[in-house]
Order: structure tokens, then C-alpha cells, then sequence
């Protein structure tokens, strides 16, 4: 399964990309000049983006509009790869997602993320 993800040399080693986080620079901004913007937020994991990954991206809505926060791409379509977009994204912004309004496709990971 391995041989055919993506590898990276670090610290003079080959390593393979196995998943990953991706923040739009705006992000942490629109969260903290304007804390009551974003009313819910969408995830979805439903399509392809990049070879070999399966890619969840998470959009705020504000004013009838969606835009794009961050991404992440992950091997499969798990609990897991929502997991480490939504603690990543909490980490380096401060977003708190409890309590907020999340909609999403309703699929298995989903459902498993969040129980």
C-alpha cells in the first residue's frame, strides 16, 4: 500500500507523506477580527483533489456564503482524517467547534467521528 504514496527526503532519510493539513492564511483572521461571522460550517470528504488521498475540506458560512478554512487529505475516508483536520485547525487558530453547527454528507466516517 505504501509504494505507492508520495515520498519526501527528511534529515537525509525517504519518508513517506502519509496525510496532511492544509490552513488558508485567512483563516485564523476571519475567526478573530470578526468572531461572530461564521454561522456553521461545512465538511465534506466526497471527492479526489490529489493522487492517492482522499481529500475533507471544511468551509465556514457567512451571509448565505461558503469559503474554504482549510483541507486536509488523509488515504481513506475515516473518522480519523476528520479528527485531524478539525484538532489541527483548533490548534493553530483557536476555532472551537463545540457547539457549533457542522453539516456534512451524513456518511459512516462522519457518523463515527462524531460519537
Amino acid at each position: 500500500m505504501k509504494r505507492n504514496l508520495p515520498k519526501i527526503e527528511h534529515e537525509q532519510k525517504l519518508k513517506y507523506i502519509t496525510s496532511g493539513v492544509y490552513i488558508f492564511p485567512t483563516t485564523q483572521s476571519l475567526v478573530k477580527e470578526n468572531p461572530n461571522l461564521i454561522k456553521g460550517y461545512l465538511l465534506d470528504t466526497t471527492w479526489r483533489d490529489l493522487p492517492y488521498f482522499n481529500t475533507s475540506i471544511l468551509m465556514g458560512c457567512a451571509y448565505n456564503v461558503g469559503f474554504a478554512l482549510g483541507f486536509s487529505f488523509h488515504r481513506s475516508k475515516t473518522a480519523e482524517g476528520y479528527q485531524i483536520l478539525l484538532d489541527t485547525i483548533t490548534q493553530e487558530t483557536g476555532i472551537d467547534f463545540i457547539g457549533c453547527t457542522i453539516e456534512s454528507d451524513q456518511g459512516k466516517s462522519i457518523i463515527v467521528f462524531l460519537n
